[in-house]
């Protein structure tokens, strides 16, 4: 669960160099996501809102309840 939610950390606040590499190394372990929905689903979360320094421990937060559900 960790390095998924690492992964989805890095990909929201990843540039684009960032955001290839996490989808490549999600492809790796078996995604399978022809239609990039789960970039989409990503973008579409108002992250833009979290701020200050425990913002990544909030973006993680968000990415292990969304993986719960």
């Amino acid at each position: 669960m960790n390095f998924y939610v690492e992964l989805m950390t890095q990909f929201i606040d990843g540039d684009q160099e960032i955001r290839s590499l996490v989808m490549s190394l999600l492809s790796q372990v078996g995604l399978s996501d022809h239609h990039h929905y789960f970039p989409k689903e990503l973008d579409s979360w108002d992250t833009w809102s979290l701020e200050g320094v425990d913002r990544k421990s909030k973006v993680a937060g968000l990415c292990r309840d969304w993986l719960e559900k």
